[in-house]
């Protein structure tokens, strides 16, 4: 088994429960990371792991 190999064994694969979600459904108001946030967190759901 190579190093690499090795690596991508130990990688835990996440199910996802969320929802996607279109831009224009998050408040204009909020910044870009903070769009980028809610964006991960609406579409993650709850995240296993």
């Amino acid at each position: 088994m190579t190093y690499e190999e090795f690596l991508k064994s130990k990688v835990a694969a996440v199910k996802s429960y969320g929802v996607e979600i279109e831009a224009t459904h998050i408040n204009p108001i909020l910044k870009p990371h903070q769009a980028a946030i809610v964006r991960w967190m609406v579409e993650g759901g709850r995240r296993d792991g």
